[in-house]
């Protein structure tokens, strides 16, 4: 071979080493839950840990550094007698947490330094200290906690507020009493056509009704100078909950609204789920387009901050032989290079077939964690990892 030749493909070679990611590339703690336990995998090592106490967990949380681990299970696995826990490296022991009667969360927020968590569910949420264990009481409404512990965005029914969990203090980012914020952001949209869809349905008649409006999760910028919020500008939604929306970006030094409109109006149910990535440039976050039961494909997507350009991570383009998916869980890698995701693809006319038969038996069909495949996968959407039966991810240093 030619000496220039040879030295094209040593420099070839050596680029492709360093752009594509690799099994050994990955690091950091991934945690998970896998035939009933929570389970802690040390990357890029292949063998997990259990971690103690953790028999019928359904929800586990690691935080951004430290290696702090919170999880919650439940003696009869259904969310009653729930009981949360709380385990440090090397993970040989565990630490049994206070929590309020009956209070059994669904999502774990934490700061950056891991020293705070948000412990959300549906009616009441909490901000739990981790050198003390504390528990403060939070309002009601679907929650979203900034990096550094000193901002909430609030998202209820008629409003999305912002408070200063150090003064208290709160501004209303928008109300559904004055609802000219969203309009007059649709109006300076710099691409109006890609938004067509949403504002030229917009009618007095109906966003003046509180049914007609639609919020979805929310995210803080990494510098809290900005929230990012979607709605439908109350232009009401399906049986279903699938609607028209899009991406907004509010300053929280000015309060003035921006929409994303390069990336234009979307339809689906409203984003969940939003997580900011390490770097501070793009948005994780969760749709569905909801039809039944059986019938509910779940697309997990990337949103580039700077572009506006929308990488879908999880979807059925590239499944032969399924039509439907569902998402259980997904999460950053601490470097923001990767997502973990835990799916299921089914075919969902053999699905219905099984619905038909155990509702004779007046049952109804669930997926089984076993059901679900933990994908890893860089952000050219290229699978690094596989972990059969994992579900409700989370991932930090």
């Amino acid at each position: 071979m030619h000496f220039s030749t040879m030295r094209f493909l040593q420099v070839f070679l050596a680029f492709l080493a360093g752009v594509l990611p690799s099994h050994a590339a990955l690091s950091g703690r991934l945690v998970y839950i896998q035939n009933g336990a929570a389970q802690v995998l040390i990357l890029p090592q292949s063998k997990p840990q259990i971690l103690p106490h953790s028999h019928r967990a359904r929800l586990v949380s690691v935080a951004p550094t430290g290696g702090m681990v919170l999880y919650f299970s439940s003696k009869k696995g259904d969310g009653r007698d729930e009981r949360g826990w709380l385990s440090k490296p090397p993970y040989k022991t565990a630490q049994s947490l206070k929590l309020p009667k009956g209070f059994a969360p669904y999502n774990v927020q934490w700061t950056r330094d891991g020293t705070k968590a948000l412990l959300a569910e549906w009616d009441r949420s909490y901000l739990w200290h981790a050198p003390s264990g504390a528990l403060k009481a939070l309002p009601a409404g679907e929650l979203s906690l900034s990096r550094n512990g000193r901002l909430l965005a609030i998202s209820q029914t008629k409003e999305l507020r912002v408070r200063d969990l150090t003064t208290g203090k709160e501004r209303t980012i928008f109300s559904l009493a004055h609802p000219q914020t969203v309009f007059a952001a649709l109006k300076r949209a710099k691409y109006p056509r890609n938004l067509r869809e949403l504002s030229d349905t917009v009618s007095p008649d109906l966003w003046k009704e509180t049914s007609m409006w639609n919020f979805g999760s929310c995210a803080f910028a990494g510098d809290n100078s900005r929230l990012f919020w979607t709605c439908n500008a109350g232009t009401g939604a399906g049986a279903s909950g699938n609607t028209t929306f899009c991406w907004f970006a509010t300053d929280l030094k000015t309060n003035r609204t921006k929409v994303l409109s390069k990336l234009g109006a979307q339809f689906s149910r409203l984003p969940y789920s939003v997580q900011l990535s390490p770097d501070g440039k793009k948005l994780l976050y969760g749709e569905s387009v909801h039809s039944s039961a059986v019938e509910n494909p779940v697309s997990v997507s990337i949103l580039d901050l700077l572009t506006q350009k929308e990488t879908y991570l999880e979807q059925l383009t590239d499944k032969k032989n399924f039509d439907m998916n569902l998402v259980s869980g997904f999460a950053w890698s601490p470097d923001g290079q990767a997502v973990a995701a835990s799916a299921f693809y089914y075919d969902s006319d053999t699905v219905w077939k099984k619905q038909a038969e155990l509702s004779k038996k007046e049952q109804s069909w669930e997926p089984r964690d076993s059901d679900y495949t933990l994908f890893i996968r860089d952000l050219n959407n290229r699978t690094l990892k596989k972990i059969p039966g994992a579900v409700s991810p989370s991932w930090g240093k």
